[in-house]
């Protein structure tokens, strides 16, 4: 895990509460931002906590937004959570915010959308990517800026079939609504398509140490891939017990193990291992931007962390359209900007459509070579 100065630990977070009174006797505008801070994917949430405030920090620096106004974050911890994530929804509607940046898991974000759709609270999400949360239509207020699940499965199928050519295949998830709902699609995506026949669907303990007997059960499947739902935690225990057991089949995996962290601590084992993602976009100005913020808080040599630039394209949709709402936060006026008007965004120029998605935004097919996540074709 990184640790940098940016980084927000409980005592810090409360500080920042307290300084946000402090500027009460401004006007200010308050945006919250709810994610893992603590835990197991807390690389994750300060990843997104570190964008919102690169961002707050350059706007305000400009001069404000809505006529001079201030931002105000608010950030609160629900470690993924759904309990959690509802009680810091519900203190963040208390606490008057209009728009919230997150949350982080798919669990956590259905979890908060009971509060925040009663409340008609915008949230914007850079990692929450189960389809149903806008292909419903019972979350009006809900966006995001990453792709669906269901794309990351088409992608997976298309590296078994297509890159590694095997005809068997098991999968496993982590029983989350993020890691199995992605493991469905992927069987889904592979039954229809007929070509790779599915030898095993099974969901595993993420608390449990030991996963040698279900990995048994893969091999003796006969299953020449393993394709794994989940986050970087499981996945490196995964494919660390997969390389003792001496089982050489690739691992394929989400956006949820994509991270520093994953090969770090899977070490050698993590070598050859798949996981779909968004596409690293590195070459326009706001991603510029965005890397030069991260840089001046860890270092010119630290790796961008997970979800990272999400967040920072959800912190800017969010600002413009309390900006160009005119600041009142009337949640209709947010919600016409987030859909109709462009913003520039280190993922690119992005708008949303009707059901909250960001238009344009996609994943793409990485491998573990060299120690390093490589974008392949």
């Amino acid at each position: 895990m990184l640790i940098a100065r940016r980084i927000l630990y409980p005592a810090l977070l409360c500080a920042l509460l307290f300084a946000g009174r402090a500027w009460a006797a401004e006007e200010t505008i308050r945006l919250g931002v709810v994610g893992a801070y603590s835990g197991n994917l807390a690389p994750y949430g300060i990843g997104m906590l570190n964008a919102a405030q690169a961002v707050v920090e350059r706007a305000n620096a400009a001069g404000g937004i809505a006529g001079g106004k201030k931002l105000e974050l608010l950030p609160h911890d629900d470690q993924c959570d759904p309990d959690k994530a509802y009680n810091a929804a519900n203190t963040l509607v208390n606490a008057g915010v209009k728009v919230v940046i997150g949350h982080l898991c798919t669990s956590a974000t259905q979890s908060a959308l009971n509060v925040y759709n009663r409340a008609k609270i915008i949230s914007i999400s850079p990692s929450s990517s189960l389809p149903e949360l806008t292909t419903s239509g019972k979350n009006p207020y809900f966006f995001r800026t990453v792709a669906m699940d269901d794309s990351q499965a088409r992608l997976a199928a298309q590296c078994l079939e297509k890159n590694l050519k095997v005809t068997k295949a098991a999968i496993l998830h982590d029983k989350s609504d993020y890691g199995m709902g992605y493991a469905e699609f992927v069987r889904k995506q592979l039954n229809r398509n007929r070509s790779v026949k599915v030898t095993l669907f099974s969901g595993i303990d993420p608390k449990a140490n030991d996963y040698t007997t279900i990995l048994k059960l893969v091999r003796a499947s006969g299953a020449e891939a393993l394709v794994f739902g989940g986050y970087d935690p499981e996945a490196v225990k995964l494919v660390s017990q997969m390389r003792e057991l001496e089982m050489d089949i690739p691992l394929i995996s989400l956006d949820g193990i994509k991270s520093k962290n994953f090969i770090n601590m899977a070490g050698p084992a993590a070598e050859g291992v798949y996981a779909s993602a968004p596409r690293e976009v590195m070459g326009n100005r706001v991603s510029k931007n965005a890397t030069e913020d991260h840089q001046k808080a860890f270092g010119d040599d630290a790796p961008l962390s997970p979800f990272y630039m999400e967040a920072y394209a959800a912190v800017l949709a969010a600002i413009n359209a309390m900006d160009k709402s005119g600041g009142d936060q009337n949640t209709q006026k947010l919600a016409a900007v987030l859909r109709n008007e462009y913003v520039n965004t280190p993922l690119g120029r992005i708008r949303f459509n009707r059901s909250g998605d960001a238009e344009g935004v996609g994943f793409v097919m990485f491998k573990v070579i060299d120690g390093k996540f490589m974008e392949i074709k």
